[in-house]
């Protein structure tokens, strides 16, 4: 336990100085806050709540320190918070009926039953929608000058650097069918890189974690994950709300976006155990990647797939499939 301390320190002096680099002035720097959420993962991953609370603290504290007031409460609230209750999540247990792996027989001792990962996706998911949700206030209370608000700091920031790119290809008409556009889908974006940000971090520090032989659970089969059934009816909700003009369906949009993108993820997790079979999975799976960074409407097939996946069954139907194969060659 001492040693828990300056290992969860250390990393959330890492987090936020990552979390800084997007206020650096240098583009080439900004990537790396998206890595800002790993060091607290590791650190509560691997050495439990008390280090992913103490790096949460710490990196609040040196952002107040060295950059400012609203630098720390944004990593607070959009960092800190997130982290440590995703990996409370995580790290819930409970008894199960099933024997422990690696035992058998009737006096083999029960196992535990880890949270699933579905419902940490879940969860993320919510978070991503809230999130975007708590900065609309910031910016109007009301739709219209939630717009005027947004538009003004687009025009000043994205629109007018495409402005000068492509003056000779954008006339009039088609700038402001743009801005519209941006201005309609931008809480939806901002919720799904949101998501994509925490939830790939939080992967990503549990493999290391793995390797590291330092996991405080062992780690789940992301290919068989399943999300609970209330979160259909939620996305379906929020679909219906997003068509609204209201702060209510600027609101919804932002849940959208968060919702459609956690369904990408399922969407993969069902291909990956699809083509498990295959000896043609590493080519299928690079080009699916490739084509999801390079063409983005395949996300839309890819989350339909997730969609698809509580009503078809589809991992269900292709394992009764391949065991029965199995069977016949017997």
């Amino acid at each position: 336990m001492a040693s828990t301390y300056p290992i969860a320190a250390l990393a959330g002096v890492v987090s936020a100085l990552l979390f800084a680099s997007a206020t650096g002035g240098n583009a080439l720097a900004v990537p790396l806050v998206y890595l800002a959420p790993l060091p607290l993962f590791l650190a509560g991953l691997g050495w439990g709540m008390p280090a992913v609370f103490a790096s949460g603290l710490a990196g609040t504290l040196v952002l107040l320190a060295v950059a400012s007031g609203y630098a720390g409460a944004g990593y607070f609230v959009t960092l800190a918070v997130p982290a440590a209750v995703l990996v409370y999540l995580a790290l819930l247990s409970r008894q199960s009926s099933a024997p422990a792996p690696g035992s058998a027989g009737p006096g083999a001792p029960a196992g535990l039953e880890w949270y699933p990962p579905g419902n940490l996706v879940t969860w993320a998911a919510v978070m991503g929608g809230g999130l975007t949700a708590l900065t609309v206030p910031l910016l109007g209370m009301d739709a219209e000058t939630y717009r005027a608000s947004l538009q003004t700091i687009l025009e000043n920031t994205v629109l007018k650097d495409i402005e000068e790119r492509m003056a000779d290809q954008l006339d009039a008409d088609q700038l402001v069918a743009l801005t519209s556009f941006l201005v309609r889908a931008l809480p939806a974006v901002s919720a799904a890189i949101w998501f994509l940000t925490i939830t790939l971090n939080m992967w990503a520090a549990g493999r290391i974690i793995e390797r590291l032989r330092r996991g405080l659970r062992p780690w789940p089969k992301i290919e068989a994950m399943t999300f609970p059934q209330e979160f259909s009816f939620a996305f379906v909700a929020v679909l219906i709300l997003s068509a609204f003009d209201g702060i209510i369906g600027i609101i919804a949009t932002g849940f959208a976006g968060s919702f459609i993108t956690a369904y990408v993820l399922l969407g993969l997790a069902v291909i990956h155990a699809l083509t498990r079979a295959t000896q043609f999975r590493p080519i299928l799976l690079s080009m699916l990647y490739m084509g999801l960074v390079l063409f983005g409407w395949i996300a839309l097939i890819v989350a339909s797939i997730g969609i698809g996946e509580p009503i078809f069954k589809l991992r269900e139907k292709f394992s009764q499939n391949t065991g029965n194969a199995g069977r016949n060659d017997d």
